[in-house]
């Protein structure tokens, strides 16, 4: 799976992206599961592996 993060906290704009995008043929074939959820402290330990 795949995780997408974006500054914008409105759920509406992502349910609107969504419906846009199920009009094209290929997105409904190509999706096996769509979550949403908020996240309210982003905690980046990246730096932390790659030293």
């Amino acid at each position: 799976g795949s995780l997408y993060v974006t500054d914008n906290e409105d759920m509406a704009n992502l349910f609107l992206a969504i419906q846009a995008l199920r009009t094209r043929s290929w997105f409904p074939k190509s999706v096996r599961d769509i979550r949403a959820f908020r996240i309210e402290q982003w905690s980046d330990f990246t730096p932390v592996v790659k030293s």
